[in-house]
């Protein structure tokens, strides 16, 4: 392992441990086994370290959403949905400090909009990403509120996963917040359709 990714897990580590106000560099090089002189000689400040780590686990997520999910169609739209839904979510609970980093920094002040100009470019590297997902939830990808509503599907998946990791929601909630994010999805579109946008 690297010495930056090693550097990066122990932010993730720091970050699950203390929240971002309190993970100092001196927190997350004692995370990392290492000097804090180390962490200067890769990173020039704190923000440029955290901005880093997101960046990493964007990669790390792009390619996954990219991953071949042909196999979760289902007999209809609904079923199609909740395969997708579940398959999004359990991979966010896999790895609950990394999926927290990444919420957690999408709503900081450190998530300006230079970097999220940078992730929506490097998004843009995964065109297949949107078009699989939006044939899965039977969505018309020509349609330009199409990527508005995917978004906001996996956010939904995000602030679910969040309150689980949390401890403020519990599995045994799945299936109701499964039916809101689909609800929410289709109103959505409808408003979208109705308003003429």
């Amino acid at each position: 392992m690297s010495t930056e990714v090693n550097l990066m897990n122990s932010v993730v580590k720091a970050v699950a441990t203390l929240g971002f106000e309190n993970a100092s560099i001196k927190s997350i090089a004692q995370q990392a086994g290492t000097a804090v002189s180390t962490i200067y000689c890769h990173f020039n400040s704190k923000e440029d370290l955290f901005e880093e780590t997101f960046m990493h686990m964007a990669e790390e997520f792009c390619s996954f959403y990219a991953s071949d999910i042909s196999h979760l169609r289902g007999e209809d739209r609904v079923s199609s949905i909740r395969s997708l839904w579940y398959h999004y979510l359990n991979f966010f609970l896999s790895r609950p400090d990394e999926a927290l980093f990444y919420i957690r920094y999408r709503h900081s002040a450190y998530y300006t909009d230079r970097i999220r100009y940078k992730v929506l470019d490097y998004e843009a590297g995964y065109l297949t990403v949107s078009d699989q997902i939006a044939r899965i939830i039977g969505l018309n990808q020509k349609d330009e509120n199409a990527g508005d509503i995917l978004r906001f599907f996996v956010e939904m998946i995000l602030i679910y996963a969040e309150q689980i990791i949390m401890k403020e929601a519990t599995r045994e909630y799945d299936e109701l917040a499964f039916q809101a994010t689909c609800g929410a999805v289709f109103a959505l579109e409808d408003a979208f359709e109705k308003s003429g946008r």
